[in-house]
């Protein structure tokens, strides 16, 4: 049984992914371990080279373990979010990404 509440955790790509690399990377697996959805958000546009920039950077295994990979195509996070049909409690605020 897992004793953990299952959530969703969103992490924005440039700057905060990119800033650690291999914690992101273990903080994912760890996340992902414990039943948890883990959400890549970036600004950019969604292009095979974003894609491909975005699977190389991450790495396979990395990447295989992400829910999804959201594009906001330079739209606000909080707007792409929501047009996604996210909803968030008090503690789940869309401006509040990792």
């Amino acid at each position: 049984m897992n004793p953990y509440r299952p959530t969703s955790i969103a992490i924005d790509f440039d700057r905060t992914f990119t800033s650690d690399v291999d914690m992101w990377r273990t903080m994912i697996r760890m996340f992902t371990q414990r039943g948890h959805k883990v959400y890549c958000v970036t600004g950019r546009t969604e292009t095979p080279y974003s894609r491909a920039e975005l699977y190389n950077t991450f790495g396979p295994r990395t990447f295989s373990l992400l829910t999804r990979c959201v594009f906001c195509n330079h739209l606000p996070k909080r707007d792409r979010k929501l047009l996604l049909g996210h909803r968030f409690s008090n503690d789940q605020l869309p401006s509040l990404l990792f």
